[in-house]
């Protein structure tokens, strides 16, 4: 299922209604990488042809969102949002990768919400690229809007604990 316990490959054809996970990488599978190791990155590289200095700048922490084509493949810099330990929101970098036969989602930090999406009865159908980098970018889209509706909820408690107070100059 796993190589180095960092990279999962995920099938649905058109006429699957379950999402399957391999043990290898097929034509039009799903990679999601978290936290690659070296040996995770050569694989990628091998077997999917993706750029060790592309990948290099989808684990660097300070990687701003871009668009960018190389050999075939495009490669989309993204962030998503997650909280930490201590409650406080961040964000982190993603890079999901469209190439001829796959899509791959690769981050230094889990995205729980792209593992919770591998889960969900939503249908999908990895062969599909174009629908699965829509899918995989409205997941990211909502771990922003999640974090929202959190500072929100918390910006109209705390308005509503406010007191007025009148001062005159009598």
């Amino acid at each position: 299922v796993t190589i180095g316990v960092m990279i999962t490959y995920f099938y649905r054809g058109t006429n699957s209604h379950l999402l399957q996970k391999l043990p290898k990488f097929k034509e039009g599978a799903w990679v999601h990488v978290t936290k690659p190791t070296d040996e995770d990155k050569r694989v990628l590289g091998n077997k999917l042809g993706l750029a060790d200095d592309l990948l290099h700048d989808a684990l660097d922490i300070d990687e701003m969102p871009r668009i960018h084509t190389e050999d075939n493949t495009t490669y989309v810099f993204s962030r998503f949002a997650r909280k930490l330990s201590d409650g406080r929101v961040t964000t982190s970098p993603i890079l999901l990768a469209v190439g001829a036969n796959f899509i791959a989602t690769i981050s230094a930090e889990p995205c729980q919400d792209l593992e919770q999406f591998a889960k969900t009865d939503i249908e999908f159908d990895t062969t599909d690229r174009a629908q699965m980098l829509l899918e995989c970018l409205d997941v990211i889209l909502e771990t922003y809007n999640q974090q929202l509706v959190t500072i929100n909820r918390k910006i109209r408690t705390a308005r509503s604990s406010l007191s007025v107070a009148r001062v005159s100059n009598k």
